[in-house]
């Protein structure tokens, strides 16, 4: 759900400022969603500060690609239609961070008060490929 963590494994050693980290070390990032992606924002391993971006494997965009994300987030849009908000969705771009926490927050209380079913959650699957990149 957005804002809550996701424990990611790393699969190999990565060094980050000559700090390196080994392989099987946990990365805690917390999720959020816009269309029909999950982004997964992480801003430190180990207490480390690190600028890394998430990417899917498979298209190597940003964020994770999820249909389910896609429906919430068009149930979302349908519900918040005429509000500011759905004004502030159309303006995002990948360099608005501001604006899309904002928007993060109104999806996840839009979601808490449809009274969560297990169908409204995103699974993301164990063992999917995420590529790192230093930004």
């Amino acid at each position: 759900m957005p804002n809550e963590n996701v424990r990611l494994l790393l699969m190999e050693d990565m060094v980050i400022r000559k700090k390196r980290f080994p392989k099987n070390t946990f990365i805690h990032a917390l999720a959020s969603i816009q269309g029909n992606r999950v982004y997964l924002d992480i801003n430190n391993i180990e207490h480390h500060p690190v600028d890394i971006s998430v990417r899917d494997f498979n298209d190597g965009r940003e964020g994770i690609y999820n249909k389910r994300a896609g429906e919430l987030w068009r149930e979302y849009k349908a519900e918040t239609a005429g509000d500011a908000l759905l004004e502030a969705t159309d303006e995002i771009t990948s360099g608005a961070p501001d604006v899309l926490k904002g928007i993060t927050r109104g999806l996840g209380t839009f979601l808490r008060k449809k009274r969560l079913k297990e169908k409204d959650k995103i699974l993301l699957i164990d063992d999917y490929e995420l590529l790192l990149v230093m930004q």
